[in-house]
């Protein structure tokens, strides 16, 4: 199961939901990252995606027999894309990760991917997030 949060989406929900006469929808501007938390059953995976300027930060951590996590670049289409880095192992209880120009690791504005991947024997509960720009120094 993949799962795909942008602002663009949360966007469309926000002003769908408004025009439903639905209150109490925070405006977008207010989410300062993008993260998902949950359970991953075995042979599953996540994601969550941002647009990035200047620099981004991954994080994960899951439990039990971990799950392998990456940052990932698309360029200017959202999407799955190139791998910038990784976890070492597919049982990774912990990982984070940057990309900044002065690292020589920034590919680039454009969408950027946080994602988790179960391939263990049992579930694990993952929780990602992805950090952009002014979201972290």
């Amino acid at each position: 199961m993949n799962r795909f949060f942008t602002a663009r989406g949360i966007r469309r929900l926000a002003v769908a939901l408004a025009a439903a006469g639905v209150a109490g929808i925070a405006p977008v501007a207010a989410l300062a990252y993008q993260g998902y938390g949950g359970t991953l059953p075995t042979n599953s995976g996540v994601c969550v995606q941002q647009y990035a300027n200047s620099k981004v930060r991954g994080e994960g951590t899951a439990t039990k027999q971990g799950a392998w996590f990456t940052l990932r670049y698309s360029g200017q289409y959202p999407g799955i894309g190139e791998v910038v880095s990784s976890s070492a192992t597919t049982t990774t209880n912990g990982w984070a990760a940057e990309a900044r120009p002065e690292f020589g690791n920034f590919r680039g504005k454009g969408y950027y991917q946080v994602c988790a991947v179960n391939v263990n024997s049992t579930s694990t509960l993952v929780n990602i997030r992805i950090l952009v720009d002014g979201d972290f120094s």
